[in-house]
């Protein structure tokens, strides 16, 4: 079978990370896995559809996972209870068939009771949930009848057994009601076409569909009765969200819809995609966006062709072109201020679809060594995430060290992290996790691949997105254009997830940064940080080229920088941190008008004079030269990021993926002698911080990334009440805390870090405003304060809560209003352990 590419000496060298797209080997998971299908909101129950036209309602058994998500071998589903679906809508008389089904929780609704609630079956107390199950059906001929495709709703009762615990069990499933029938039938002025993959935000009132080509959204009155489906009686296309008065209420629909590529999406017009999932809150929709790109394809001659060499050639017979092809995760909303973003997560897995039967394919990505990567079927049919609902459990909380991260799981078996941080930030210019661009009409990816009438292969232009996504500073690049280089098919080649191969010579992406409406950006403070994996630093090689014509230079022994006027500095790395020629580097850079700090592995090691990396327009070009004289960068990059704002130290360490952490002689001899390769003025700045704040000192700190070396601060960082004063980030970053559960929460509104994604000045309730930073009020113990920091978790849980959940003296029935959990998770002000009930 021929390849689509190039000889093999044109292709990147390994990863040196090595590259893992696979999900299940063996039909046995290669990572934790949370289940994509859509849930109740505290994510423990979910519905789904099987092939042979019933349902399963089963439970997310979470406490089957002891360690985090990125090792764990465990899937979370759980017992399941199958259910025909003639219980959800009209009797069969009426000659529809079962299509696509989804649960409406409305937990958020005012008025409601809560779910779950404390209920009994056989005599034991178990958890009850009042729902109601969405049930889409079909007329078999419905354009010749014209009925079309109908939305039925039914409500029903769910009683887990066991809840919360690793014995939890769907026992029971009651219909508390007859089916009622929503007046929407099919999509507007569309026929022969029909509804698929419902999702509700959790006050169930808001509902997303699939027309089969584009997606929908339908609003209730805020008074209709939530997941009622007569409330739902027209829908629309999801662009018009931002002109609709009755979407006012969600703040998903705050901003009007930009795709990929910064293009605003005229309002009416059809946004392609499919499997719809909105965030409980209504903020965020996520969803498929991309279709019909194959893994093999059939040129002009009637050749099956694979767009990859293939080291165990399968048989024409074996290949399927065909198939569910949905993939591409995207989102928008709130958070993206209407720009959608692709994150370069594990849940992204594959850019390319493959038929079912070769889902174990090797695909030749790398001209040395073992080149040969398995690859999975990287086809999305479900979303779902639990947000932060399970924050209070050390084997599910977040990993990385940033401050808005969900775990977001795909039905095809994987589960990774998303980080919203870079996209949030007020005054990121550019962010690329090296991932293409799609062109939202078409749902292609901009990845330059193409086997028209004259070449197959990576022929056309590329483009490298841009996740910044706030426009209140700065009007930001578009994309970046790629010349001479491949945009990586799987998520592979990166630090995490994707990264970009380098040749050299001309291979190089330029961002052009558009004129200002207002603001010289000369002016401003820039920051900026780049991940590299080297290979050929035998000679100096130009990484970075900025509008003001300065540069940035690698070689084996340092950097060298070239400033606008002429001059040069050099910047030599320490023997223990020198780069390896197989392996990751971060360097950053916090530029003034007048010089430059330099950061290596995410820890301040210099100052230099003079005007480098300075912002105006013009072209950001990382990579290739100009400068003949010069070749361009050899090895993988990954994740540039510029932006205004002078950037904490902290921060700064985050963008290498670590997160700072005190020591002292008596601590681990390596990190002790590794952070002495800085200079003692970086450690001062820290502990100047630190004592600011009144928090304790260390005589130095390094920017620990993940080790073996236990406890890791990255596995603290985050868990409620702190555990190791070491782990210094809170106190960096929130130096008016801690928190206590026994207290108002304290004021952030004049805090600079959490000024990075809220601003003054604007009266909408959204991130651009400082009204969430405000101190509790006067009474309002943090306990009773909904307002909640990104990973939080939820003030209450409700429902039978056993004591070994939370290590409670004994089991808990909580009250209607729930059991509140930061006594459980904070320490009180004056200092007693967390109240054990």
């Amino acid at each position: 079978m021929s390849s689509a590419l190039a000889a093999a000496g044109d292709l990147p060298e390994q990863p040196a990370i090595p590259p893992d797209a696979v999900a299940t080997i063996a039909r046995r998971p290669v990572h934790g896995h949370v289940s994509g299908r859509r849930s109740t909101h505290d994510g423990r129950v979910r519905l789904d559809g099987t092939g042979d036209g019933t349902h399963r309602v089963h439970t997310s058994q979470i406490e089957l996972f002891t360690d985090a998500l990125a090792n764990d071998k465990l899937f979370s589903d759980g017992r399941r209870l199958r259910v025909d679906p003639a219980a959800f809508h009209a009797s069969t008389a009426a000659n529809l068939e079962a299509g696509h089904v989804a649960l409406c929780d409305p937990y958020l609704a005012a008025g409601t009771d809560k779910n779950p609630y404390v209920c009994v079956h056989t005599g034991k107390p178990a958890d009850c949930y009042d729902v109601s199950v969405l049930q889409i059906v079909h007329a078999p001929a419905f354009d010749a009848d014209g009925r079309g495709s109908e939305l039925w709703s039914t409500p029903v009762t769910i009683t887990v057994t066991e809840p919360k615990s690793d014995q939890a069990e769907v026992a029971k499933l009651t219909l508390r009601g007859s089916p009622v029938r929503s007046p929407i039938q099919r999509p507007p002025k569309k026929t022969g076409e029909i509804l698929l993959e419902p999702v509700i935000s959790g006050d169930g009132r808001l509902l997303f569909l699939n027309s089969g080509s584009n997606l929908l959204y339908s609003v209730m009155a805020a008074g209709a009765p939530p997941c009622d489906a007569r409330g739902w009686k027209k829908l629309d296309h999801i662009s018009a969200m931002h002109r609709d008065p009755a979407m006012s209420r969600y703040e998903i629909a705050r901003y009007p819809i930009r795709d990929s590529e910064n293009r605003k999406v005229r309002s009416g017009r059809a946004i392609r995609g499919a499997y719809p999932w909105i965030d409980r809150d209504g903020r965020n929709l996520f969803f498929t966006q991309v279709s019909g790109t194959g893994l093999f394809y059939e040129d002009r001659a009637g050749v099956i062709r694979s767009r990859f060499g293939v080291l165990n050639p399968l048989s024409d017979q074996r290949i399927e072109l065909g198939g569910p092809t949905r993939f591409g995760l995207s989102y928008f909303g709130l958070w993206s201020q209407g720009k959608m973003i692709i994150p370069d997560t594990r849940a992204n897995s594959v850019d390319f679809s493959l038929g079912r039967t070769d889902y174990r394919a090797r695909i030749e990505l790398y001209s040395d060594g073992p080149s040969a990567v398995r690859v999975g079927e990287g086809t999305i049919t479900k979303i779902n995430s639990p947000e932060n609902q399970w924050n209070y459990r050390d084997a599910l909380r977040q990993r990385s060290p940033r401050d808005v991260v969900w775990w977001l799981s795909a039905n095809n078996d994987m589960t990774g992290e998303v980080v919203f941080d870079d996209v949030l930030d007020l005054g990121s210019l550019i962010f690329s996790p090296m991932n293409a661009t799609v062109n939202n009409r078409k749902r292609k990816w901009r990845d330059g691949f193409d086997y028209g009438k004259k070449a197959a292969g990576y022929v056309k232009a590329a483009r490298i997105q841009n996740e910044a996504a706030s426009e209140v500073r700065w009007k930001l690049p578009s994309f970046g254009r790629l010349f001479g280089a491949r945009v990586e098919p799987i998520a592979a080649g990166g630090i995490k997830g994707k990264g970009l191969w380098l040749d050299g010579e001309a291979a190089r992406v330029e961002y052009t940064v558009p004129t200002q409406p207002s603001g010289p950006m000369l002016d401003a403070i820039w920051s900026t940080s780049v991940w590299f994996d080297p290979r050929g630093l035998d000679r100096r090689r130009r990484l970075l080229t900025f509008p003001d014509q300065s540069w940035v230079d690698v070689t084996a022994s340092g950097l060298i920088l070239g400033a606008s006027s002429g001059a040069e500095s050099s910047v030599a790395f320490p023997g223990s941190l020198a780069p390896r020629a197989k392996g990751w580097t971060n360097i950053a850079f916090l530029s003034h008008p007048t010089g430059a700090d330099v950061f290596l592995q995410g820890f301040r090691l210099t100052s230099i004079g003079g005007a480098f990396l300075r912002v105006e327009p013009g072209k950001i070009v990382l990579g290739g030269s100009a400068d003949a004289s010069t070749p361009g960068f050899r090895g993988w990059v990954d994740e540039l990021r510029v932006a205004s704002g002078a950037r904490d130290p902290e921060t700064i360490c985050n963008w290498a993926h670590g997160t700072l952490r005190g020591l002292d002689p008596t601590d681990d001899a390596t990190d002790f002698a590794a952070a002495g390769s800085y200079p003692e003025s970086s450690h001062q700045e820290i502990s100047n911080r630190l004592t600011a704040a009144r928090r304790p000192t260390s005589a130095r700190y390094l920017c620990e990334r993940q080790r073996d070396q236990q406890p890791s601060c990255l596995e603290l960082i985050h868990r409620p009440g702190g555990s190791d004063p070491r782990c210094v980030r809170s106190a960096l970053l929130f130096p008016e805390g801690p928190i206590h559960h026994d207290r108002p929460r304290p004021d952030s509104s004049a805090n600079p870090f959490c000024q990075s994604c809220h601003t003054r000045g604007h009266a909408t309730p959204t991130l651009r405003t400082v009204q969430p930073l405000t101190a509790g009020a006067a009474g309002t113990l943090l306990s009773e304060d909904d307002r909640r920091q990104p990973s939080q978790a939820p003030r209450v849980l409700h429902g039978y809560i056993p004591k070994a959940l939370l290590g409670l003296a004994h089991d808990v029935e909580a009250p209607p209003e729930g059991l509140a959990l930061d006594p459980l998770l904070y320490p009180a002000a004056d200092g007693s352990e967390s109240d054990q009930f």
